[in-house]
């Protein structure tokens, strides 16, 4: 356990920290070029990305895994995965030529140059990924930590650099290819220093049967990866750049909010699956702790957005985005959604029901893709934001009922009752204070939550009595210490 938080530590950290710094250079973006060139990242990023998620096939989750297995020392499984990203990357970066000289003949040609400078740094950080599977692999995570904040630093010093001498956003925008470039190159150095008593094997790759063994792997991955950024993609088809930055600026706090959701299904899921083997009906009572603490999280967070929304956006994005306050409204509440739907997609994976799990995803991704084709032409920037608020509800249900045929029901209604209560208490209490300032109230807010929570006894007399406890061993080092 003390490894598996560790690694999950190190994963976490070094991961959160790159993510605060591109998080800080989008906003930075949004502040010193505007909304349309904000549109314009925000559709060229996820036009690329969508691509080379194409071309991942799942590679990285099955090389990490055969790694760990390998003792040969031949390396010949980074051979194989190695070459068969190298194809995929020739193959989709030729399909995504093609779809821009179909459809996107009529974009103007910094809109081009700027998606080619976003697929150049899609092809060297998707070949990076490789050498950095092979890293963790062989359980160096501190490692993987170190490089994945350095390679996010590069880039967004790069833009910052490039921002500040007054180039324009063409220029800035280069700041990723080259900066993707060195952490390619870095990743490609330590591998060879780190293992360099290996040699590589280039003959017998069998890519053919290497592509149908990591099949279930990509399609998981793929499913889940385009649904993040489908929304993007169609309102730029239907809208203009000046949408999609309106969107996007309320779209990625939601998703940094979300992406939480991943460490959390690292941590759990070697503890769901080994209590499958050995002890189902304490995993199924594991689960529903598990669905009650992120319920305790979720619900606040969704609520606490929702209601202060336009100072969020007031604080985070200059004057042009104000519009932003009400996308995010609706997407706040995909956060409790997303939240909720985390521990029924750990318990699928982990009780052996990934197939049933990708149909699940791939139907959710048809959905989405529908109410998209439906709403944004009707409702532009809002249409958007309520399709992925009823794909994240349709997600939920639909992992839900696959838990309850295969493992058990897990009540929902009666473990989110009490912490919806107190949200909306929360809630309430934050809008007789429409002049206090984000920081005073979010607090203030969090604070009335906890308070109404313990008021309708949502906290079990096990977690009373660790508190307890906790606050004793606190109190006592402190005497100490005096």
């Amino acid at each position: 356990m003390t490894k598996l938080f560790r690694n999950t530590g190190y994963l976490a950290l070094g991961s959160q920290l790159g993510n605060v710094l591109q998080f800080l250079f989008f906003l930075y973006i949004a502040r010193r070029f505007g909304e349309e060139s904000l549109g314009l990242y925000a559709f060229a990023f996820s036009l690329t990305y969508v691509f080379f998620v194409l071309a991942d096939l799942g590679l990285s989750t099955y090389m990490m895994r055969e790694v760990a297995r390998d003792k040969s020392g031949t390396r010949q499984i980074l051979a194989r995965c190695l070459a068969l990203r190298l194809l995929a990357v020739v193959f989709f970066s030729g399909t995504a030529v093609l779809v821009l000289a179909v459809f996107f003949r009529s974009s103007s040609g910094t809109a081009i140059k700027i998606i080619g400078l976003l697929g150049l740094y899609q092809v060297f950080m998707s070949l990076a990924d490789i050498f950095l599977a092979e890293f963790k692999g062989h359980d160096r995570m501190g490692l993987v930590s170190l490089l994945t904040f350095l390679g996010k630093a590069i880039i967004v010093g790069l833009g910052v650099i490039l921002a500040v001498l007054r180039l324009d956003f063409l220029a800035v925008m280069s700041g990723f290819p080259i900066g993707a470039l060195i952490y390619f190159l870095a990743c490609v150095a330590l591998s060879r220093r780190f293992f360099k008593g290996t040699r590589l094997r280039l003959s017998d790759l069998r890519l053919g049967d290497l592509f149908l063994e990591i099949l279930p792997f990509g399609l998981a991955f793929v499913f889940v990866e385009v649904l993040y950024h489908l929304d993007v993609l169609m309102l730029r088809f239907f809208e203009d750049d000046r949408a999609v930055g309106i969107f996007s600026a309320a779209n990625r706090l939601v998703l940094a909010v979300i992406g939480v959701i991943l460490f959390v299904h690292t941590a759990l899921m070697p503890t769901f699956s080994r209590l499958f083997v050995d002890a189902p009906a304490r995993l199924v009572e594991l689960s529903k702790q598990t669905l009650r603490y992120l319920s305790l999280v979720g619900l606040p967070l969704a609520a606490g957005t929702f209601v202060l929304s336009d100072k969020i956006i007031a604080l985070l994005y200059p004057g042009a985005f104000r519009e932003s306050a009400g996308p995010l409204r609706l997407l706040s509440w995909t956060i409790a959604l997303g939240f909720a739907a985390a521990t029924f997609s750990i318990l699928l994976t982990a009780i052996n029901r990934q197939k049933e799990k990708v149909i699940a995803i791939g139907a959710v991704l048809a959905f989405n893709f529908a109410a998209n084709l439906i709403l944004i032409p009707r409702l532009s920037i809002a249409g958007a934001a309520w399709a992925k608020l009823m794909t994240e509800a349709l997600h939920l249900a639909l992992m839900a009922l696959l838990t309850v045929r295969y493992l058990a029901p897990l009540p929902v209604h009666r473990i989110m009752f009490k912490p919806a209560l107190s949200c909306a208490f929360m809630s309430v209490f934050i809008l007789l204070f429409p002049g206090w300032s984000l920081v005073s109230i979010v607090p203030a807010g969090a604070l009335a939550y906890v308070a109404f929570l313990a008021v309708v006894r949502g906290y079990t007399r096990a977690e009373i009595a660790f508190l307890k406890r906790t606050s004793r061993r606190l109190l006592f080092r402190k005497r100490a210490a005096a």
